[in-house]
């Protein structure tokens, strides 16, 4: 069952877990305030935890037949919890540093060139560690998150039911 701790939060809207600025700044001694200002406004911070955890786990369940049932356990196997924070700090470093690569144009003014975005992003998407920790099988599992195959199904009446 999901938890929330002092370095994940549990976004029951959106069924994917989100660091904490506190997860950051223990990885990697990074005050978000650094990056986007020591404004009340917590917005932009917040925005920057939601697209993290977008980024991750749009890239997985991009990659899997089963999409719901890899949100499931994600939500659900509290063993995965340690992985899950992996790469979610992984790409907030990765984000921290290159910025935000959904958001990259692929025009290159000072060359006036295009590049096609699809070419751009692909697995640039996410951090080489998202995709390294994702690739592996899971402890307890026959299968890794990025795993091309068919898994157990969710029903309809179990999905999001209690996660």
């Amino acid at each position: 069952m999901w938890t929330n701790d002092e370095n994940m939060t549990y976004n029951e809207l959106t069924h994917r877990y989100e660091l904490t600025e506190k997860a950051i700044f223990d990885a990697y001694g990074e005050n978000l305030n650094t990056y986007f200002g020591d404004s009340p406004d917590v917005n932009t911070k917040t925005a920057f935890l939601k697209a993290v955890s977008a980024h991750v786990y749009g890239w997985i369940l991009s990659h899997s037949q089963s999409p719901d049932y890899i949100e499931y356990i994600l939500a659900m196997d509290e063993t995965l919890r340690n992985l899950i924070l992996q790469m979610l700090l992984a790409q907030a470093k990765y984000m921290l540093i290159g910025g935000n690569v959904a958001d990259f144009s692929g025009i290159n003014l000072a060359k006036n060139q295009w590049t096609d975005t699809n070419i751009l992003r692909g697995n640039a998407r996410v951090a080489v560690e998202v995709a390294d920790i994702a690739g592996r099988k899971l402890p307890g599992y026959s299968f890794a998150l990025v795993y091309a195959g068919r898994l157990p199904h969710i029903t309809r009446a179990a999905l999001y039911n209690g996660y």
